[in-house]
């Protein structure tokens, strides 16, 4: 008779290893479900009334055109508004000013994805809350 082989447990390298695997296969498929925002109408839906959170920063966009918020516990302030499809923003954090900047903004779920220079720079995703 043919004995049969015992169960094993998998080692924790191994199952660490699937769920490292796993998440860096999703990852670009999740990317690639954020929806581009293209009216302000849409936009204000999206943020009016929320606060929009991402490392380090807080805020709150207004449909008068207000930015509040707080960044790494300094006082956040700025204008906004949409042109041709595109958040434009000026914003001050402390001492320090970012001049305006107008980017594509994208949303996944709960998430709004900001990406500097109409769409071609840096992104920043933020969580709606």
């Amino acid at each position: 008779m043919l004995s049969r082989p015992s169960a094993r447990p998998l080692p924790v390298t191994f199952l660490i290893g699937t769920m490292l695997f796993s998440v860096l296969c999703a990852a670009p498929l999740a990317a690639k479900g954020f929806r581009q925002i293209e009216t302000r109408s849409d936009f204000l839906a999206l943020v009016d009334g929320h606060v929009l959170w991402s490392l380090g920063l807080s805020m709150r966009l207004h449909a008068n055109g207000n930015l509040r918020g707080k960044s790494l516990g300094r006082r956040v302030t700025g204008r906004w508004h949409w042109k041709d499809g595109l958040f434009c923003r000026t914003m001050s954090a402390g001492d320090d000013t970012l001049p305006m900047n107008c980017q594509s903004v994208k949303t996944l779920a709960n998430t709004l994805r900001f990406t500097a220079d109409a769409g071609k720079g840096r992104k920043r995703d933020f969580e709606i809350r």
